[in-house]
């Protein structure tokens, strides 16, 4: 039996068979999106394409990748991101790393950009199935000014822009109710961190397509309502519960 050395050296300095590329080379991140048509879809990252992710669908027993090599699902809106995806009809919207333009992909087709602001990035994007647009996030960089977020709606037929909402430094989770007759959206301003207080907003749509009769349903210089505002089904129906992070109450509007 051959007996071992042992060698003694001070604490964190020997080589770990354990490194950060054994770790993070072999993890794979899964993110829920959305039950349609019998269908499951969720985001992946793919460790060995350099992170990307990557849309997946099961569907009928089987899964398969939706995003074609060469795009990266991920929004930079903030620079923290989110909201890179939507799904309707079978139709996938996403957000492109490289460009962080809005592309179409319909089913068996390879995708297409429906945005095409170079300085613009975009995020949180909700479906009008009643007027046909997405309404998200834009975040407007421009090399000299701070950036501009702006809520917008954009046509899925001309491709045309319509701002919604422009008036504050930051916006985020616009969340339209099912029957597309109101949207609600959070709001908050220099120099204010969104979990610091922020400020939660509702309106009905004009016949236009554009916000009439806003309002300030929530929010303080004490209060935070979270940014995932999927409780907003609730409104439409009488009622909205939100949950204050600093009074830590829910409130019935």
């Amino acid at each position: 039996m051959i007996k071992q050395k042992h060698i003694r050296q001070p604490y964190g300095t020997w080589e770990s068979p354990i490194t950060a590329n054994l770790i993070a080379g072999k993890t794979v991140s899964l993110n829920p999106l959305k039950i349609e048509n019998n269908s499951f879809y969720w985001l992946e990252s793919r460790p060995t394409e350099s992170g990307r992710l990557v849309v997946m669908r099961r569907s009928e027993g089987k899964t398969e990748i939706m995003t074609p090599v060469g795009f990266n699902v991920r929004s930079r809106v903030h620079e923290y991101g989110g909201g890179a995806v939507l799904i309707t009809n079978g139709v996938i919207y996403f957000v492109d790393y490289d460009s962080q333009q809005i592309f179409c992909q319909k089913p068996d087709k390879h995708p297409y950009a429906i945005t095409k602001s170079i300085n613009s990035r975009f995020a949180d994007m909700q479906f009008d199935s009643i007027r046909n647009r997405i309404i998200c996030v834009q975040e407007e960089h421009n090399n000299d000014s701070e950036p501009l977020n702006k809520l917008i709606a954009i046509n899925l037929e001309s491709g045309f822009i319509d701002i919604l909402d422009d008036e504050h430094d930051f916006v985020s989770s616009p969340r339209i109710d099912n029957n597309c007759n109101n949207l609600a959206w959070l709001t908050w301003d220099h120099p204010n961190m969104p979990w610091d207080n922020n400020t939660l907003w509702i309106s009905e749509f004009s016949n236009g397509g554009f916000l009439k009769k806003k309002k300030i349903v929530a929010g303080s210089s004490e209060e935070s309502m979270p940014e995932n505002l999927y409780i907003f089904q609730i409104a439409v129906i009488g009622g909205i519960y939100i949950c204050t992070l600093i009074k830590k109450h829910f409130l019935f509007i």
